[in-house]
C-alpha cells in the first residue's frame, strides 16, 4: 500500500494545480492563500473557527522543506494580520520527517515559534501509519516546551485506542 500511495503521490504532484482542483475543490478552500482567506472569512461570519492547511506531503529534499516552511509562517501572518479565528494544521512529511528527525523538529519548531508569536496554534496531523510513532515522538517532544501545538490522532488507527 505504501508504494502504491507514493506512486499516486508522484502522479498528482505531476498535474497542474488546476486540474487538482477541479477533484479536490470539495475539499479545499482554494489555489490561492488569497482563496482560504476568503473562505476562512466567510466560515469566522458564522461563528465557526477554521483550521487552515497547506498542502503538500512525503517532500524529498530540505530546499522543499523550507519552502513548506515559509508558506505555513506566511499562512499564520496572514491569519495574524486579518484578526481570522484560524489556526493551521502540517504534516511532518512536509517539514522533511522521511529525511532527517531533528532536521524536522527544527523546522516544524520554527512555524510553532512564529505561531506562538501571534498567540495561535500548530496542529500536528498524523499520517500514513508508518509514521506513526515518529509524528508521536516528535509532537511529545514539541510539545515539552511548546503548549501551542497539538496533535491529530486517527481514530480507526487500532494503536490509538
Amino acid at each position: 500500500m505504501k508504494t502504491l500511495n507514493s506512486l499516486i503521490v508522484s502522479f498528482v504532484r505531476m498535474l497542474p494545480k488546476q486540474v487538482v482542483y477541479v477533484f479536490a475543490k470539495k475539499y479545499i478552500a482554494g489555489i490561492k492563500l488569497e482563496d482560504a482567506l476568503k473562505a476562512v472569512k466567510g466560515l469566522n461570519s458564522k461563528g465557526i473557527v477554521a483550521t487552515m492547511d497547506v498542502l503538500g506531503e512525503a517532500i524529498s529534499t530540505r530546499k522543499e522543506t523550507e519552502a513548506a516552511k515559509r508558506e505555513c509562517i506566511s499562512v499564520l501572518e496572514a491569519i495574524n494580520k486579518n484578526n481570522l479565528d484560524s489556526n493551521i494544521s502540517i504534516k511532518p512529511t512536509q517539514f522533511g520527517l522521511l529525511i532527517d528527525e531533528d532536521f524536522c523538529y527544527e523546522q516544524v519548531k520554527e512555524v510553532i515559534e512564529k505561531a506562538k508569536s501571534f498567540n495561535n496554534f500548530v496542529r500536528i496531523d498524523m499520517e500514513d501509519s508508518s509514521t506513526t510513532e515518529s509524528i508521536i515522538k516528535l509532537y511529545k517532544k514539541l510539545h515539552k516546551d511548546y503548549k501551542n501545538v497539538g496533535i491529530v490522532v486517527q481514530a480507526y488507527l487500532m494503536r490509538t485506542l
